[in-house]
């Protein structure tokens, strides 16, 4: 029978979308927990198969000071509970994502009559009228895409009813596709005290959760309605610094021992239609060059300093500077200058060190061999290659800028969640983060901060193929992979949303000159 084989489909379907969702769901715990005090998930006592009862999961959606003896559709003002990322959550059905989670454990199906609160006695009743409670409760159901919260008590029973009678795999199919129209369109959604669910016992919001629904992903009493209000504007930016460290592919930390050099592909031949991206959107950048490859690429740089964008040296050969003695350093750091002002014809004041490895005895020589600016500052001591810079008799005059006489160190930003330090700014976190979760983070990041850099790097403004070797493992290759084909178009994102919260595009150059040190 089909009951059998739907079981077994559901624990399969369940269990693959955990492992297909699972960045997704990391990413909205993550959004969850940033924006509001409190646990993650929200349980609730709901009715199962054979009326027992069981606790559903969804991701948080209210403020852990919501009333608690309330439904959310009797509140005076519910939007005023909804956390910021929540009004998101619920307008998009994403809440219900954990319940795949009671689906894998046999409290739920995918399809089915979605499970009542305990105490919605009336709509249990009619239920029975159908055999609808002998069903394990779905996710979505057929009562979901034809009426939602517009349906009163006894049609959304016998619509559940009409379920019981015709399920079958191509049934349950045709709800699921029926489920995405729905939810894509917001069609059959009833705000608060409009919905037809009928009376039902106050039930608590279990410390500020999600309201009290029975109806999916659409609950009774539910999501706000466009009308809403939305949350407040993210904080007004001020500077914004695009830097780019200007390597090749194979300067790539983790592909050094590969001699992938020996290949002849270059990608910098390929920056020019960067450049004229960063010309169509009025916004100039800090390029840090890597000196063994000035020569063969001097008309690049003399195209960027064209261009109007700032040089500066990103190290002889790209080595780790925790790999170089300090006299080996000021040897080398010397020689590149030279090597890159001979390339670009103009002089060279800035610097960023190879993977941030940048320490407090270098960055002194730096500065007595005439660098007037440095950064390689970030904070992500969870990375096992970044160095956090001390900076100790440095002022720090506003967001991400230090200060020591007139010399000046630019720190690269990073989010601070449960305890740690969040990259969010470049490099592969650019690239793995979907422009919807990397919004959220910079909201965040914006609320408490003025001033944002970005770094990126060559081989992530280009889609042109790497022949990486066949020897790479598995993660390595899918740390150099991993969204370069729409890195460019998410960098034009990310550039636009800076601007409109104000944020100018200057070089570190400019900053200076601004703030009156050159």
């Amino acid at each position: 029978m089909y009951v059998h084989l739907k079981r077994v489909l559901d624990f399969l379907l369940s269990l693959l979308a955990l492992a297909v969702l699972s960045p997704l769901l990391f990413g909205l715990a993550v959004a969850v927990k940033a924006t509001s005090p409190g646990p993650v998930f929200f349980r609730q006592k709901r009715v199962g198969k054979g009326k027992t009862h069981f606790m559903i999961y969804k991701f948080r959606t209210m403020r852990t000071d919501a009333p608690k003896d309330q439904p959310t559709h009797l509140l005076q003002n519910p939007e005023a509970f909804i956390t910021p990322v929540g009004r998101f959550l619920r307008r998009s059905s994403l809440d219900e994502l954990p319940q795949l989670i009671n689906i894998l454990k046999g409290e739920m199906a995918v399809v089915g009559p979605r499970p009542a609160l305990w105490n919605q006695f009336d709509l249990i009743a009619e239920r029975d009228k159908y055999g609808a409670n002998d069903l394990r409760p779905g996710l979505t159901g057929w009562a979901q895409i034809n009426g939602r919260d517009e349906l009163p008590i006894d049609v959304k029973a016998r619509l559940d009813g009409e379920y019981v009678r015709r399920m079958s795999l191509g049934f349950d199919a045709r709800c699921v596709l029926g489920t995405v129209l729905s939810v894509v369109r917001a069609e059959g959604v009833v705000e608060g005290a409009q919905a037809t669910d009928g009376p039902f016992v106050a039930v608590p919001s279990d410390g500020g959760g999600n309201p009290s629904d029975a109806a999916g992903p659409s609950a009774a009493g539910g999501k706000p309605s466009d009308a809403a209000p939305r949350p407040a504007r993210p904080g007004r930016m001020n500077r914004a610094f695009l830097t780019v460290d200007l390597e090749e592919w194979y300067h790539l930390d983790y592909l050094k021992g590969y001699h992938c050099r020996e290949s002849g592909v270059r990608v910098l031949p390929q920056l020019f239609d960067f450049l004229d991206m960063l010309d169509d959107m009025g916004v100039k950048v800090t390029f840090f060059c890597v000196a063994e490859i000035a020569a063969e690429n001097a008309g690049l740089l003399r195209e960027i300093l064209r261009r109007g964008h700032a040089l500066g040296c990103h190290g002889l050969d790209h080595d780790l500077l925790s790999n170089k003695s300090l006299e080996q350093f000021v040897d080398e750091t010397r020689r590149a200058r030279d090597m890159i002002e001979a390339a670009a014809g103009r002089g060279v004041t800035g610097y960023r060190a190879p993977c941030f490895t940048m320490e407090r005895d270098k960055l002194e020589a730096l500065r007595a061999l005439g660098f007037t600016y440095d950064s390689s500052k970030i904070r992500f001591a969870q990375h096992p290659l970044y160095r956090n810079l001390e900076l100790d008799g440095f002022e720090r005059p506003e967001d991400l800028v230090y200060r020591d006489g007139d010399f000046t160190e630019y720190e690269i930003p990073t989010l601070e969640l449960f305890g740690y330090s969040i990259p969010i700014s470049g490099g592969g976190y650019l690239r793995l983060f979907p422009f919807w979760l990397l919004r959220l983070l910079l909201a965040l990041y914006a609320r408490k901060h003025e001033n944002f850099t970005i770094y990126a790097h060559p081989f992530e403004l280009t889609a042109m193929p790497l022949p990486l070797p066949k020897g790479l493992g598995r993660v390595t290759r899918f740390r150099c992979l991993v969204g370069r084909k729409r890195n460019l178009k998410k960098l034009r994102k990310v550039i636009r949303w800076l601007k409109k919260r104000g944020a100018r595009f200057i070089t570190l150059e400019q900053d200076r000159r601004e703030r009156g040190l050159t």
